[in-house]
């Protein structure tokens, strides 16, 4: 069977699961159970798309097959951000804080500290890609939650 070929049995099974949640058990306001599904869908579309993304980015970059943002231990980063943030200002603070406020309170955070350690290590070891992937692997197990 063709990558292609392949490719469209995969494409067909996963229109088929979203059209079984779209569609089953719709009870209460139908426009309403559509919309916040929809928005569910689009959601997971994109994360699943932008996680396919990073990682071939980082396996193109590292030459790497098994590389992922997750060996990097850039999730665990995240975390941390976001224990920081509410440890620094307070659940209520944080439930109570803009959506988008928080979203670039979170991404700015994250691109700083990313920038900060990556630039330092690559200064300080010559720009050595397996010792950057050490490093994050040791952060990633440091953070995890």
């Amino acid at each position: 069977m063709s990558n292609r070929m392949k490719t469209a049995i995969l494409a067909a099974v996963v229109l088929v699961f979203i059209a079984l949640f779209l569609f089953t058990h719709l009870r209460g306001n139908i426009e309403y159970v559509l919309r916040s599904r929809s928005e569910k869908v689009i959601a997971m579309v994109l994360v699943g798309w932008a996680g396919a993304v990073s990682t071939v980015l980082f396996q193109t970059m590292t030459n790497n097959r098994i590389l992922t943002p997750r060996i990097i231990g850039l999730d665990s980063v995240y975390m941390l951000i976001q224990t920081a943030v509410v440890f620094l200002f307070g659940a209520t603070t944080l439930t109570m804080m803009n959506d988008t406020a928080h979203f670039l309170l979170s991404a700015g955070s994250m691109i700083g500290f990313s920038v900060f350690l990556y630039s330092f290590l690559f200064q300080r070891e010559g720009r050595n890609i397996y010792f950057i992937l050490l490093v994050g692997m040791i952060l990633g197990t440091f953070f995890k939650v």
